[in-house]
């Protein structure tokens, strides 16, 4: 809890030297609310020496900043109280950043109640099912949208193999194709063919794609 407190404390700090560097800007300003439009070079700058971050690391910590104190306050004042620690905090900005303030805040009202007694992976998943029950529509268009980036990579490993990833399928193909992947590759083990299922599985994958499975 104190971890917490402290964090939130210097976020809060952090917060706000962005908006007094973005009101001093006139390319930049603040909002009615108070918050910058935007957390502009100046104030990366300063939190950068003051916290001795890179500037990656510093826009990270601005932006979560910015949005624990006027996107997601509730979020910001748990995260003080030590209800949460920084990770929940973490998974809740980023899983709401799609969405409008409105929406995200009711996503954020309807995690924290129980957010602090749920596991990270757990809070992830419910807070991915929170998003799309609050926008449908946008789910939708996002995964149309992430779909169309699709793609199949080959990568050199250290050892002279290989690494080829496909990226971006849709759920329900992918799922059907490693299942009918596992069924082949248990049938190949239960034959008495040697090797693990996930070599089988490398197997069958390449022999499909060349066209030179047995």
């Amino acid at each position: 809890q104190a971890a917490a407190h402290a964090q939130a404390i210097e976020l809060a700090a952090v917060a706000h030297l962005a908006a007094r560097a973005a009101q001093a800007d006139p390319r930049i300003g603040v909002e009615a609310d108070g918050r910058p439009a935007r957390v502009g070079r100046d104030a990366l700058g300063q939190i950068s020496l003051a916290l001795m971050q890179t500037r990656c690391g510093a826009e990270v910590w601005a932006d979560l900043a910015v949005t624990l104190t006027w996107r997601l306050p509730a979020t910001g004042r748990a995260l003080a109280a030590g209800v949460i620690d920084l990770d929940r905090a973490k998974v809740i900005a980023e899983a709401t950043a799609v969405l409008t303030q409105d929406s995200a805040r009711a996503v954020e009202a309807r995690l924290l109640p129980a957010a602090g007694t749920w596991t990270k992976p757990d809070l992830k998943d419910r807070a991915r099912r929170a998003v799309i029950a609050a926008d449908p529509d946008g789910a939708e268009r996002r995964r149309q949208a992430a779909e169309r980036n699709a793609e199949v990579r080959l990568y050199a490993d250290e050892d002279q193999t290989a690494t080829l990833t496909a990226s971006k399928q849709p759920q329900i193909h992918a799922a059907a194709a490693f299942a009918r992947l596992t069924a082949m590759a248990r049938a190949r083990k239960a034959a008495g063919l040697p090797g693990s299922l996930g070599l089988h599985r490398s197997q069958i994958l390449l022999g499909l794609l060349l066209g030179t499975l047995p």
